[in-house]
């Protein structure tokens, strides 16, 4: 059975702690890929950069990670490191997709894992239950939660966790919020 991680977010702009995020999810045991997938839009943020630029920022980002891996490019927008997968979906970001489970919806669709696990920061976790069709979403899928400092762990009674082994993981205090209030 394959599993793969679904790693999506608004990346405006994507920061050294995606890049953190991304290497701790290529490291662990259980998944046998990620898909990174730039959101088309928030209902809870506004995004400064336009789809077209946030295409050309995350899809260099994602190259760069790949490069760095060493990864072996399978093709467009897609590498295998240590027999792991690392795939970059922009059609969300071209769809304007807002709903997290429509996304993973049409992800399961391509039928590129068994099963797809949602990976989303511990400041999220609160959250997801106000999310666009949430009581689906933490039904049928489970979620990898991603420790941020100063953030509890707190899930709603359904919500079924993939626990990470986060033993050489630093949370990381840096935001593409923060960084875009500094400019």
């Amino acid at each position: 059975m394959s599993i793969f991680a679904v790693y999506g977010g608004s990346f405006d702009p994507p920061h050294n702690g995606h890049t953190n995020v991304l290497n701790l999810i290529m490291e662990q045991e259980f998944f046998d890929g990620v898909i990174v997938v730039p959101v088309g839009g928030n209902p809870f943020k506004e995004l400064v950069a336009l789809h077209s630029d946030r295409e050309e920022i995350v899809s260099e980002w994602i190259h760069g990670v790949a490069k760095n891996l060493d990864a072996e490019k399978i093709r467009t927008n897609h590498w295998r490191f240590n027999q792991k997968n690392l795939i970059l979906d922009l059609e969300s970001l071209h769809l304007n997709e807002t709903s997290t489970f429509r996304t993973i919806e049409r992800l399961s669709e391509y039928k590129l894992a068994d099963d797809l696990v949602i990976v989303i920061g511990s400041d999220l976790v609160e959250e997801v239950s106000r999310w666009q069709f949430a009581d689906q979403l933490i039904y049928r899928y489970c979620f990898a939660v991603i420790p941020r400092g100063g953030f509890q762990r707190e899930f709603p009674g359904s919500f079924r966790e993939i626990p990470l082994d986060t033993t050489n993981f630093e949370p990381s205090e840096i935001s593409s919020t923060i960084i875009k209030s500094k400019k």
